[in-house]
């Protein structure tokens, strides 16, 4: 069982590297929903400094983020806040919607994306997956279908033992559903 579950620390290593990052907002039909994080301390001044589309077309001209599709959609409405920080959210319109006709989701994608926005989906959950299909996670260790049976802190742990650090995203999750204790 040790070789599959760091199999897995490996390639989902490789999974966050080709979607995140500079990728965070190249969305399309294996990726609908994309989003960058901004640190919290930085947080109020990008409120202050831009509205999250004007924000968008600065990071693209950066060069520093994969241009997405003609249909991407911004998250207008306002700024998010997570425990890390802020966050700009981007979809493409045709993608998610897709995904949510599949997944019998009843609302519209910014309906959706406005969920995302405002709750946590609890790991090992329909919701959770939905949204990791979402953001093209398919390797997450909050899904269902991820190695099931294998506990998550051993999954995390030989992520750690791999890599040389934590997979920040899988462990916040995990950790604040009380799920690694």
């Amino acid at each position: 069982m040790s070789d599959l579950v760091e199999a897995w620390a490996r390639i989902r290593y490789d999974d966050l590297v080709r979607r995140e990052g500079r990728h965070s907002f190249a969305v399309g039909p294996n990726k609908p929903l994309g989003g960058q994080g901004f640190p919290k301390d930085t947080a109020q001044s990008l409120r202050t400094m831009a509205f999250p589309d004007r924000l968008f077309d600065v990071l693209l001209a950066s060069g520093e983020y994969t241009v997405p599709s003609d249909r991407t959609r911004i998250y207008r409405r306002k700024w998010s806040n997570s425990p890390a920080g802020t966050w700009l959210y981007v979809w493409d319109e045709a993608a998610l919607q897709s995904l949510l006709d599949r997944t019998a989701y009843p609302k519209s994608t910014s309906d959706f994306v406005e969920e995302v926005r405002e709750t946590l989906a609890r790991p090992l959950t329909p919701a959770f997956d939905r949204i990791a299909d979402a953001y093209g996670d398919a390797t997450s260790a909050g899904r269902t279908d991820v190695l099931p049976g294998v506990p998550r802190r051993q999954l995390l742990d030989a992520f750690t033992r791999v890599h040389g650090f934590q997979d920040e995203g899988s462990w916040f999750y995990l950790h604040k559903a009380g799920m690694l204790s």
